[in-house]
Protein backbone atom coordinates (compact mmCIF):
# COMPACT_ATOMS: atom_id res chain seq x y z
CA UNK A 1 0.00 0.00 0.00
CA UNK A 2 1.19 3.53 -1.18
CA UNK A 3 -0.20 5.53 1.85
CA UNK A 4 1.47 2.70 4.23
CA UNK A 5 5.12 2.77 2.84
CA UNK A 6 5.18 6.51 2.53
CA UNK A 7 3.64 6.87 6.60
CA UNK A 8 6.44 4.30 7.73
CA UNK A 9 9.19 6.53 5.95
CA UNK A 10 7.96 9.62 8.10
CA UNK A 11 8.04 7.82 10.91
CA UNK A 12 11.28 6.93 10.40
CA UNK A 13 11.12 3.30 12.46
CA UNK A 14 13.91 0.58 11.49
CA UNK A 15 14.05 -1.10 8.31
CA UNK A 16 12.92 -4.63 9.81
CA UNK A 17 10.43 -3.33 11.41
CA UNK A 18 8.80 -1.27 8.30
CA UNK A 19 9.59 -4.20 5.95
CA UNK A 20 7.54 -6.73 8.16
CA UNK A 21 4.86 -4.52 8.29
CA UNK A 22 4.33 -3.66 4.80
CA UNK A 23 4.19 -7.31 4.71
CA UNK A 24 2.20 -7.72 7.42
CA UNK A 25 -0.69 -5.54 6.86
CA UNK A 26 -1.01 -7.20 3.52
CA UNK A 27 -0.98 -10.71 4.37
CA UNK A 28 -3.93 -10.54 6.97
CA UNK A 29 -6.17 -9.22 3.96
CA UNK A 30 -5.24 -11.44 1.27
CA UNK A 31 -4.76 -14.52 3.34
CA UNK A 32 -7.64 -17.24 2.60
CA UNK A 33 -8.62 -19.18 5.71
CA UNK A 34 -7.23 -17.80 9.34
CA UNK A 35 -4.83 -15.30 9.89
CA UNK A 36 -2.33 -17.85 12.01
CA UNK A 37 1.18 -17.79 12.05
CA UNK A 38 1.69 -20.85 10.18
CA UNK A 39 -0.67 -20.15 7.66
CA UNK A 40 0.61 -16.91 7.25
CA UNK A 41 3.81 -18.33 6.41
CA UNK A 42 2.83 -20.16 3.52
CA UNK A 43 1.90 -16.67 1.53
CA UNK A 44 5.46 -14.92 2.92
CA UNK A 45 9.04 -15.05 2.61
CA UNK A 46 9.13 -15.03 7.00
CA UNK A 47 8.63 -18.59 8.36
CA UNK A 48 6.09 -18.73 11.04
CA UNK A 49 8.69 -18.70 14.41
CA UNK A 50 9.78 -15.36 12.89
CA UNK A 51 5.94 -14.04 13.02
CA UNK A 52 5.89 -15.05 16.57
CA UNK A 53 8.76 -13.19 17.71
CA UNK A 54 7.51 -10.49 15.37
CA UNK A 55 3.94 -10.33 17.24
CA UNK A 56 5.53 -10.05 21.11
CA UNK A 57 7.16 -7.03 20.23
CA UNK A 58 5.64 -3.08 20.91
CA UNK A 59 4.62 -1.34 18.33
CA UNK A 60 3.33 2.57 18.30
CA UNK A 61 0.23 1.69 16.36
CA UNK A 62 -1.39 4.88 17.30
CA UNK A 63 1.12 6.77 15.60
CA UNK A 64 0.89 4.96 12.64
CA UNK A 65 -2.54 5.45 12.86
CA UNK A 66 -2.89 8.72 13.54
CA UNK A 67 0.30 9.75 10.85
CA UNK A 68 -2.39 8.07 8.57
CA UNK A 69 -5.53 9.58 8.95
CA UNK A 70 -4.29 13.03 9.33
CA UNK A 71 -2.09 12.45 6.15
CA UNK A 72 -5.88 11.18 4.03
CA UNK A 73 -8.72 13.05 6.33
CA UNK A 74 -9.29 16.76 5.43
CA UNK A 75 -9.03 19.07 8.23
CA UNK A 76 -11.65 20.77 7.18
CA UNK A 77 -14.49 17.40 8.09
CA UNK A 78 -16.36 17.04 10.78
CA UNK A 79 -14.32 14.27 13.13
CA UNK A 80 -15.10 13.44 16.62
CA UNK A 81 -13.64 10.20 18.31
CA UNK A 82 -14.97 6.61 19.36
CA UNK A 83 -14.41 4.10 22.10
CA UNK A 84 -16.16 0.91 22.32
CA UNK A 85 -15.36 -2.74 23.46
CA UNK A 86 -15.89 -6.06 21.47
CA UNK A 87 -15.85 -9.44 22.29
CA UNK A 88 -13.55 -12.28 21.22
CA UNK A 89 -14.19 -16.17 21.71
CA UNK A 90 -10.99 -17.93 22.67
CA UNK A 91 -10.48 -21.69 22.81
CA UNK A 92 -8.81 -23.05 25.88
CA UNK A 93 -8.14 -22.51 29.48
CA UNK A 94 -4.53 -20.78 29.59
CA UNK A 95 -4.77 -17.85 27.79
CA UNK A 96 -4.16 -14.50 29.89
CA UNK A 97 -7.04 -12.00 30.14
CA UNK A 98 -9.51 -15.20 29.73
CA UNK A 99 -12.21 -14.05 31.51
CA UNK A 100 -16.29 -13.40 31.34
CA UNK A 101 -17.17 -10.16 28.53
CA UNK A 102 -20.46 -9.60 27.30
CA UNK A 103 -21.50 -10.72 23.92
CA UNK A 104 -23.46 -8.20 21.77
CA UNK A 105 -24.38 -11.07 19.06
CA UNK A 106 -25.58 -13.21 21.96
CA UNK A 107 -27.20 -11.34 24.13
CA UNK A 108 -24.85 -12.33 27.01
CA UNK A 109 -21.77 -12.56 29.28
CA UNK A 110 -19.20 -15.69 27.28
CA UNK A 111 -15.77 -16.65 28.71
CA UNK A 112 -13.32 -15.19 26.05
CA UNK A 113 -11.23 -12.13 25.43
CA UNK A 114 -11.91 -8.77 24.71
CA UNK A 115 -10.45 -5.83 22.89
CA UNK A 116 -11.41 -1.84 23.29
CA UNK A 117 -10.85 0.07 20.66
CA UNK A 118 -10.63 3.90 20.30
CA UNK A 119 -11.14 5.36 16.42
CA UNK A 120 -11.14 8.47 14.89
CA UNK A 121 -15.06 9.09 13.19
CA UNK A 122 -14.87 11.37 10.22
CA UNK A 123 -18.34 12.47 10.60
CA UNK A 124 -18.30 14.35 7.21
CA UNK A 125 -17.59 11.17 5.49
CA UNK A 126 -19.60 8.56 7.55
CA UNK A 127 -16.82 6.26 8.35
CA UNK A 128 -14.42 5.10 11.17
CA UNK A 129 -10.58 4.37 11.17
CA UNK A 130 -9.32 3.02 14.16
CA UNK A 131 -6.43 4.69 16.30
CA UNK A 132 -5.14 2.08 19.03
CA UNK A 133 -6.28 -1.24 20.68
CA UNK A 134 -5.65 -2.75 24.10
CA UNK A 135 -7.10 -6.10 25.33
CA UNK A 136 -9.22 -5.99 28.40
CA UNK A 137 -8.36 -6.65 32.12
CA UNK A 138 -10.47 -9.97 33.14
CA UNK A 139 -11.24 -8.10 36.48
CA UNK A 140 -10.69 -9.55 39.51
CA UNK A 141 -14.54 -10.11 41.01
CA UNK A 142 -15.31 -12.27 37.57
CA UNK A 143 -15.68 -16.04 37.36
CA UNK A 144 -12.98 -16.84 35.03
CA UNK A 145 -13.18 -18.98 32.04
CA UNK A 146 -12.24 -22.35 33.43
CA UNK A 147 -15.53 -22.18 35.34
CA UNK A 148 -13.40 -21.79 38.41
CA UNK A 149 -14.89 -18.79 40.88
CA UNK A 150 -12.07 -15.68 41.14
CA UNK A 151 -13.51 -15.41 44.95
CA UNK A 152 -11.93 -17.95 46.50
CA UNK A 153 -12.67 -16.48 49.79
CA UNK A 154 -16.10 -15.94 49.83
CA UNK A 155 -17.73 -18.81 52.13
CA UNK A 156 -19.42 -22.57 51.25
CA UNK A 157 -23.04 -22.84 51.51
CA UNK A 158 -23.75 -24.75 55.44
CA UNK A 159 -24.83 -28.66 54.97
CA UNK A 160 -28.19 -29.10 55.11
CA UNK A 161 -28.58 -30.31 58.68
CA UNK A 162 -31.76 -33.34 59.11
CA UNK A 163 -34.31 -31.40 61.35
CA UNK A 164 -35.40 -34.41 62.98
CA UNK A 165 -31.84 -35.36 64.29
CA UNK A 166 -31.73 -31.90 66.19
CA UNK A 167 -32.99 -30.38 69.23
CA UNK A 168 -34.28 -27.36 70.11
CA UNK A 169 -31.12 -25.41 71.02
CA UNK A 170 -29.09 -26.84 68.24
CA UNK A 171 -31.67 -25.57 65.57
CA UNK A 172 -31.24 -22.42 67.37
CA UNK A 173 -27.66 -22.60 67.10
CA UNK A 174 -27.65 -23.51 63.39
CA UNK A 175 -30.19 -19.91 62.79
CA UNK A 176 -27.28 -18.07 64.05
CA UNK A 177 -24.35 -19.29 62.06
CA UNK A 178 -26.40 -19.17 58.75
CA UNK A 179 -27.15 -15.76 59.98
CA UNK A 180 -23.51 -14.85 60.74
CA UNK A 181 -22.45 -16.46 57.08
CA UNK A 182 -24.68 -15.00 55.47
CA UNK A 183 -23.62 -11.36 56.90
CA UNK A 184 -19.86 -12.69 55.60
CA UNK A 185 -21.51 -13.48 51.98
CA UNK A 186 -22.88 -9.75 51.93
CA UNK A 187 -19.83 -8.08 51.13
CA UNK A 188 -19.10 -5.75 47.89
CA UNK A 189 -20.91 -6.38 44.84
CA UNK A 190 -18.25 -8.75 42.62
CA UNK A 191 -19.81 -7.09 39.61
CA UNK A 192 -19.51 -3.71 40.76
CA UNK A 193 -15.61 -4.78 41.18
CA UNK A 194 -15.16 -5.90 37.94
CA UNK A 195 -17.06 -2.86 36.16
CA UNK A 196 -14.43 -0.13 38.37
CA UNK A 197 -11.72 -2.15 37.56
CA UNK A 198 -12.69 -2.52 33.11
CA UNK A 199 -13.51 1.44 33.32
CA UNK A 200 -10.32 1.88 35.18
CA UNK A 201 -8.20 0.00 31.78
CA UNK A 202 -10.50 1.63 29.56
CA UNK A 203 -9.10 5.05 31.19
CA UNK A 204 -5.95 4.24 31.21
CA UNK A 205 -5.81 3.01 27.81
CA UNK A 206 -7.23 6.69 26.90
CA UNK A 207 -4.72 8.32 28.80
CA UNK A 208 -1.85 6.79 27.64
CA UNK A 209 -3.35 7.72 23.77
CA UNK A 210 -4.88 11.19 23.53
CA UNK A 211 -2.49 13.86 25.19
CA UNK A 212 -0.01 11.82 23.58
CA UNK A 213 -0.97 12.61 19.88
CA UNK A 214 -2.90 15.62 20.31
CA UNK A 215 -6.32 14.24 20.22
CA UNK A 216 -8.18 16.70 22.50
CA UNK A 217 -8.41 19.13 19.40
CA UNK A 218 -11.32 16.85 18.17
CA UNK A 219 -13.11 18.14 21.46
CA UNK A 220 -15.89 15.10 21.73
CA UNK A 221 -15.53 11.39 22.85
CA UNK A 222 -18.83 9.24 21.83
CA UNK A 223 -19.66 5.89 23.70
CA UNK A 224 -22.62 3.64 24.05
CA UNK A 225 -24.53 3.91 27.27
CA UNK A 226 -22.52 1.57 29.61
CA UNK A 227 -20.11 3.99 29.40
CA UNK A 228 -22.55 6.72 31.27
CA UNK A 229 -21.12 5.98 34.63
CA UNK A 230 -19.61 8.61 36.83
CA UNK A 231 -16.05 7.21 36.91
CA UNK A 232 -15.60 7.63 33.31
CA UNK A 233 -17.15 10.89 32.55
CA UNK A 234 -15.10 12.74 35.16
CA UNK A 235 -12.17 10.98 33.58
CA UNK A 236 -13.13 12.02 29.96
CA UNK A 237 -13.61 15.53 31.32
CA UNK A 238 -10.10 15.01 32.69
CA UNK A 239 -8.86 14.93 29.35
CA UNK A 240 -9.83 18.08 28.41
CA UNK A 241 -12.76 16.32 26.08
CA UNK A 242 -16.78 16.18 26.51
CA UNK A 243 -18.47 13.17 26.58
CA UNK A 244 -21.74 12.18 24.18
CA UNK A 245 -23.19 8.77 25.40
CA UNK A 246 -26.75 7.92 26.44
CA UNK A 247 -28.86 7.40 29.47
CA UNK A 248 -31.39 4.72 30.46
CA UNK A 249 -35.08 5.67 29.26
CA UNK A 250 -36.03 5.83 33.45
CA UNK A 251 -32.84 7.72 34.06
CA UNK A 252 -33.10 9.93 37.23
CA UNK A 253 -32.94 13.58 36.37
CA UNK A 254 -33.69 17.46 38.10
CA UNK A 255 -35.37 20.48 36.80
CA UNK A 256 -32.81 23.34 37.50
CA UNK A 257 -34.63 26.08 39.36
CA UNK A 258 -34.67 28.92 37.28
CA UNK A 259 -36.64 30.91 40.04
CA UNK A 260 -36.42 33.96 42.29
CA UNK A 261 -34.23 33.61 45.33
CA UNK A 262 -36.56 33.21 48.33
CA UNK A 263 -34.55 35.41 50.53
CA UNK A 264 -33.65 33.45 52.99
CA UNK A 265 -31.22 30.23 53.15
CA UNK A 266 -29.07 28.53 50.32
CA UNK A 267 -30.33 28.94 47.03
CA UNK A 268 -32.51 26.55 45.11
CA UNK A 269 -30.78 24.56 43.00
CA UNK A 270 -33.46 22.13 41.00
CA UNK A 271 -37.28 22.37 40.54
CA UNK A 272 -38.25 18.88 40.96
CA UNK A 273 -37.63 15.38 39.18
CA UNK A 274 -37.97 14.63 35.35
CA UNK A 275 -40.60 12.39 34.25
CA UNK A 276 -39.61 11.87 30.90
CA UNK A 277 -42.74 10.31 29.46
CA UNK A 278 -44.43 13.46 30.54
CA UNK A 279 -41.55 16.68 29.57
CA UNK A 280 -42.69 19.92 31.20
CA UNK A 281 -42.61 21.96 27.33
CA UNK A 282 -41.53 25.11 28.91
CA UNK A 283 -38.17 23.69 29.69
CA UNK A 284 -37.75 21.19 26.98
CA UNK A 285 -37.49 22.97 23.64
CA UNK A 286 -37.78 21.18 20.18
CA UNK A 287 -35.47 21.44 17.91
CA UNK A 288 -35.34 20.77 13.81
CA UNK A 289 -34.50 17.13 13.45
CA UNK A 290 -32.03 15.62 10.59
CA UNK A 291 -34.21 12.35 10.26
CA UNK A 292 -37.90 13.41 9.53
CA UNK A 293 -39.61 10.08 10.98
CA UNK A 294 -38.18 11.49 14.46
CA UNK A 295 -38.33 14.61 16.85
CA UNK A 296 -36.04 16.05 18.94
CA UNK A 297 -36.43 17.81 22.16
CA UNK A 298 -33.87 19.61 24.44
CA UNK A 299 -32.70 21.13 27.71
CA UNK A 300 -30.07 21.31 30.29
CA UNK A 301 -30.66 19.15 33.43
CA UNK A 302 -28.99 18.04 36.05
CA UNK A 303 -28.14 14.19 36.62
CA UNK A 304 -27.49 13.03 40.26
CA UNK A 305 -25.86 9.84 39.12
CA UNK A 306 -23.12 11.89 37.32
CA UNK A 307 -23.02 14.65 39.75
CA UNK A 308 -23.16 17.43 36.85
CA UNK A 309 -25.22 18.96 34.53
CA UNK A 310 -25.58 17.45 31.29
CA UNK A 311 -27.68 18.42 27.52
CA UNK A 312 -30.24 15.73 27.39
CA UNK A 313 -31.32 15.74 23.78
CA UNK A 314 -35.00 13.18 24.07
CA UNK A 315 -35.16 11.41 20.59
CA UNK A 316 -38.55 10.35 20.10
CA UNK A 317 -40.07 8.07 17.15
CA UNK A 318 -43.20 9.73 15.31
CA UNK A 319 -45.09 6.43 14.76
CA UNK A 320 -44.25 4.41 17.97
CA UNK A 321 -43.64 7.23 20.36
CA UNK A 322 -40.43 5.17 21.52
CA UNK A 323 -37.61 7.74 22.86
CA UNK A 324 -33.99 7.68 23.77
CA UNK A 325 -32.13 9.79 26.02
CA UNK A 326 -28.72 11.12 24.45
CA UNK A 327 -26.86 13.33 26.88
CA UNK A 328 -23.65 15.60 26.54
CA UNK A 329 -21.09 17.06 29.17
CA UNK A 330 -20.77 19.83 26.55
CA UNK A 331 -24.12 22.33 27.30
CA UNK A 332 -23.06 24.49 24.30
CA UNK A 333 -23.30 21.75 22.19
CA UNK A 334 -26.04 21.87 19.36
CA UNK A 335 -28.67 19.21 19.91
CA UNK A 336 -29.27 18.42 15.95
CA UNK A 337 -25.60 17.86 16.06
CA UNK A 338 -24.91 15.44 19.14
CA UNK A 339 -27.49 13.25 17.63
CA UNK A 340 -25.83 13.23 14.64
CA UNK A 341 -22.21 12.66 16.38
CA UNK A 342 -24.15 9.73 18.54
CA UNK A 343 -25.09 8.32 15.39
CA UNK A 344 -21.88 8.81 13.49
CA UNK A 345 -20.15 6.43 16.64
CA UNK A 346 -21.95 2.87 15.21
CA UNK A 347 -18.90 3.12 12.44
CA UNK A 348 -16.74 1.71 14.85
CA UNK A 349 -18.82 -1.38 15.08
CA UNK A 350 -18.31 -1.69 11.30
CA UNK A 351 -14.47 -1.70 11.85
CA UNK A 352 -15.13 -4.40 14.33
CA UNK A 353 -17.25 -6.64 11.69
CA UNK A 354 -14.72 -6.15 8.94
CA UNK A 355 -11.86 -6.77 11.00
CA UNK A 356 -13.37 -10.23 12.32
CA UNK A 357 -14.14 -11.21 8.70
CA UNK A 358 -11.82 -10.26 6.34
CA UNK A 359 -8.54 -9.60 9.13
CA UNK A 360 -8.30 -12.02 10.83
CA UNK A 361 -9.10 -10.39 14.73
CA UNK A 362 -9.99 -13.48 16.20
CA UNK A 363 -7.64 -15.81 14.80
CA UNK A 364 -4.55 -15.33 16.71
CA UNK A 365 -3.36 -18.69 18.43
CA UNK A 366 -0.61 -17.17 20.78
CA UNK A 367 -1.62 -17.12 25.00
CA UNK A 368 0.30 -14.04 25.51
CA UNK A 369 -1.47 -10.48 26.30
CA UNK A 370 1.24 -8.86 24.10
CA UNK A 371 0.85 -11.09 20.95
CA UNK A 372 -2.95 -10.54 21.26
CA UNK A 373 -2.79 -7.38 20.73
CA UNK A 374 -0.32 -7.45 17.95
CA UNK A 375 -3.05 -9.30 15.95
CA UNK A 376 -5.97 -7.13 17.00
CA UNK A 377 -3.54 -3.92 16.31
CA UNK A 378 -2.67 -5.09 12.75
CA UNK A 379 -6.09 -6.52 11.88
CA UNK A 380 -7.63 -3.15 12.57
CA UNK A 381 -4.70 -1.40 11.29
CA UNK A 382 -5.26 -3.68 8.10
CA UNK A 383 -8.69 -2.81 7.37
CA UNK A 384 -8.44 1.12 8.42
CA UNK A 385 -5.50 1.28 5.80
CA UNK A 386 -7.23 0.00 3.25
CA UNK A 387 -10.06 2.50 3.73
CA UNK A 388 -7.96 5.19 3.39
CA UNK A 389 -5.81 4.03 0.57
CA UNK A 390 -9.30 3.86 -1.16
CA UNK A 391 -10.22 7.63 0.09
CA UNK A 392 -6.79 8.62 -1.28
CA UNK A 393 -6.91 7.01 -4.85
CA UNK A 394 -10.53 7.86 -5.64
CA UNK A 395 -10.61 11.06 -3.53
CA UNK A 396 -13.61 9.76 -1.60
CA UNK A 397 -14.95 6.50 0.18
CA UNK A 398 -17.29 4.55 -2.61
CA UNK A 399 -20.54 3.84 -1.54
CA UNK A 400 -21.53 0.79 -0.73
CA UNK A 401 -17.90 0.25 0.57
CA UNK A 402 -17.07 -3.04 0.22
CA UNK A 403 -14.28 -5.21 2.08
CA UNK A 404 -15.15 -8.79 0.22
CA UNK A 405 -14.26 -6.51 -3.41
CA UNK A 406 -11.09 -4.85 -1.72
CA UNK A 407 -9.74 -7.78 -0.45
CA UNK A 408 -10.39 -10.31 -3.52
CA UNK A 409 -8.72 -7.53 -5.39
CA UNK A 410 -5.80 -7.47 -3.30
CA UNK A 411 -4.96 -11.15 -3.69
CA UNK A 412 -5.32 -10.70 -7.04
CA UNK A 413 -2.74 -8.14 -7.36
CA UNK A 414 -0.50 -10.17 -5.04
CA UNK A 415 -0.74 -13.33 -6.72
CA UNK A 416 -0.32 -11.39 -10.47
CA UNK A 417 3.05 -10.02 -9.14
CA UNK A 418 4.07 -13.45 -8.31
CA UNK A 419 3.06 -14.70 -11.93
CA UNK A 420 5.32 -10.96 -13.21
CA UNK A 421 8.15 -12.42 -11.57
CA UNK A 422 8.85 -15.48 -12.59
CA UNK A 423 7.71 -13.96 -16.29
CA UNK A 424 11.07 -11.21 -15.74
CA UNK A 425 13.22 -14.69 -14.81
CA UNK A 426 12.70 -15.59 -18.33
CA UNK A 427 11.23 -18.80 -16.78
CA UNK A 428 8.29 -20.72 -18.93
CA UNK A 429 4.67 -20.92 -17.61
CA UNK A 430 3.62 -23.25 -19.69
CA UNK A 431 1.40 -26.16 -18.40
CA UNK A 432 3.20 -28.96 -16.26
CA UNK A 433 6.98 -26.79 -16.00
CA UNK A 434 8.39 -26.41 -12.95
CA UNK A 435 7.22 -22.46 -12.62
CA UNK A 436 3.79 -23.15 -13.05
CA UNK A 437 3.75 -26.05 -10.97
CA UNK A 438 5.31 -23.75 -8.00
CA UNK A 439 2.62 -21.12 -8.68
CA UNK A 440 -0.34 -24.11 -8.53
CA UNK A 441 1.29 -25.22 -4.95
CA UNK A 442 1.20 -21.20 -4.20
CA UNK A 443 -0.01 -21.52 -0.56
CA UNK A 444 -1.05 -24.58 0.04
CA UNK A 445 -0.77 -27.26 3.13
CA UNK A 446 0.78 -30.08 0.92
CA UNK A 447 2.79 -29.82 -2.26
CA UNK A 448 1.13 -31.69 -4.84
CA UNK A 449 1.43 -32.81 -8.58
CA UNK A 450 -0.46 -32.77 -11.41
Amino acid sequence: MPLLESVLLNLKWSQPLRSFLNELLLLVLIVPGRATFRNLSRYSGYVEKTFSRWFRRQVNWAALNVAAIRAVVPAAHESVLAFDPSYIPKSGKHTEGLGHFWNGSTGRAEPGLEVNALSWVDVTANTAYTISAEMTPPGTGAASATGTPATPETPADPEPVSVQALSRRHKAKAKAKAKTKTKTKTKADPKAKDDDSRVDAYLAHLNRVIPKHDLTRLRYLTADGYFSKVKFVDGIVALKLDLISKLRRDADARYLFTGPYAGRGAPRRYAGKVDWTCRDPAVFAAVVSPDPDLLLETAVVYLPRLRRRVRVVVVIHRQTQRLALLFSTALDLDPATLYRYYVARFQIEFLFRDSKQFAGLTHCQARRTDALTFQVNASLTAVSLSKLQAVQTYGYLPTPFSMASLVRRAFNAHFLKKILAYSAQGQTLTENSPAYETLCNYGIIQPATA
